[in-house]
């Protein structure tokens, strides 16, 4: 491929191969499949419709990740050993282990209320 050429490429599935021959030229490529780039100086090259597998599973990783820390905190606070000071209020939730420490705390109390929240 060379200087003033206009490619477009449309994947269904597969990899789309860009020879290191390729030497100018624009090529726009979308749909699914993976493109390995061994041109040189291609004028440009759009990828924006371009979709894989590694990368979505790398996207749907990063976007639960988040998610599931928070997951695994609140059932380590519903599900694990609590303990509570009742004379300083501080409290500590535990690993699964029951012995190491995940977070701690302070409760305020003033007594109205059974109910206890951590601050």
């Amino acid at each position: 491929m060379v200087a003033n050429t206009t490619l477009n490429f449309g994947l269904a599935q597969g990899t789309l191969i860009l020879d290191i021959s390729c030497t100018g030229g624009d090529i726009s490529v979308f749909g699914i499949g993976i493109l390995e780039n061994n041109s040189t100086s291609l004028t440009s090259l759009n990828t924006d419709g371009l979709i894989n597998k590694p990368e979505i599973a790398s996207q749907v990783r990063t976007n639960l990740a988040a998610e599931l820390a928070e997951i695994s905190h609140a059932k380590a606070v519903i599900a694990n050993r609590l303990r509570i000071n009742k004379t300083t209020g501080e409290w500590t939730v535990y690993a699964s282990d029951g012995e190491t420490p995940l977070y701690t705390g302070t409760i305020a109390d003033d007594g109205t209320f059974q109910d206890r929240v951590p601050s």
